[in-house]
């Protein structure tokens, strides 16, 4: 797959470009998704944890959207959609 990059006189970003539109329609090839017949596949999340870390934060201190991804295997902005959506978790803002 390498070979191609070696034997090239230019690398700009229209080559880039070009190497990366590649390596994707390699990649759909060999792992087409979805599979027909499997559901949507979710990570589990366990919101309760995230309320009740923040439920326990003392008054006047805060925590990222990011922190909170880390301590349950999530995603920031996955932590932010969910406390924008639901109401009543404790410092949540």
């Amino acid at each position: 797959m390498n070979r191609r990059i070696v034997a090239t006189d230019r690398w700009g970003a229209k080559e880039i470009r070009a190497r990366a539109d590649e390596l994707a329609d390699r990649a759909i090839a060999l792992w087409p998704a979805p599979l027909r017949g499997v559901g949507r596949a979710e990570r589990s999340r366990d919101w309760q944890l995230v309320h009740q870390v923040l439920a326990t934060l003392p008054h006047g201190t805060w925590t990222s959207y990011g922190d909170l991804a880390a301590f349950i295997g999530s995603g920031a902005q996955a932590v932010g959609s969910h406390l924008a959506s639901t109401p009543g978790v404790a410092n949540a803002r």
